[in-house]
């Protein structure tokens, strides 16, 4: 699906409630005056393998993908060049659960936060994926902005993402418990990590495992 514009949300793919299974797909070129430039999900179920996303725009959130309290798998996922205001590539809220594998997110831009994803209150499990050369423009998380629920990360990579504010590679906000294994942060600006309850973390280094709550932000 190509150069679809929508004003409603899903600038390609609306699914209100029900099921959807996705495999071998390209969406591209879609825009949406609101979220979702390539595919908008509220309430429902979403199973996405080996597919492109790319330049797709969102005025709203979730440039690639946005999903509000809704159950998204993905795996084999290339998302490329994907603009919103909150969530360059993929933006999750409001409950459900996202897991993310086997999956590339680069070049992704978000005018405030989460150039590669911007996650609130979704529980998130990312692995076995890289998130290379994602921006905010004017916000913080470049690749990974966390606000709420459990993250779970498992071989990581985070290279050259960049924000304007803090957490190149990845924001953490306290009321996100973040369990991370053996990732790798390199070239990220301003800083690989930034919580706002333990401050900036750089140079965080190769096959890293950390943890981050609300009490201590995040350790290394």
């Amino acid at each position: 699906l190509a150069n679809v514009s929508a004003t409603a949300s899903g600038g390609a793919v609306r699914l209100e409630g029900g099921a959807l299974n996705i495999r071998d797909s390209v969406f591209q070129g879609n825009e949406t005056g609101r979220s979702g430039g390539g595919i908008s999900i509220d309430t429902g179920t979403i199973s996405v393998a080996d597919s492109t996303i790319s330049d797709n725009i969102a005025a709203r959130d979730g440039g690639g993908i946005s999903a509000s309290g809704s159950s998204v798998t993905m795996a084999g996922l290339d998302f490329s060049a994907n603009s919103a205001r909150n969530g360059g590539a993929i933006s999750v809220s409001s409950g459900g659960s996202l897991t993310l594998s086997d999956s590339t997110v680069r070049d992704n831009i978000a005018l405030y936060d989460g150039g590669g994803l911007d996650q609130r209150d979704t529980p998130t499990t990312i692995t076995d994926c890289t998130l290379s050369g994602n921006s905010t423009t004017i916000g913080s998380g470049g690749a990974l902005y966390l606000y709420g629920s459990q993250t779970t990360l498992q071989t990581v990579i985070f290279d050259n993402n960049a924000a304007d504010d803090h957490g190149g590679a990845l924001y953490h906000n306290p009321d996100t418990t973040i369990s991370a294994t053996s990732c790798d942060f390199s070239n990220n600006t301003p800083e690989d990590v930034y919580s706002t309850a333990s401050g900036a973390q750089s140079s965080v280094g190769t096959g890293i495992d950390f943890a981050c709550d609300a009490t201590t932000g995040c350790v290394f």
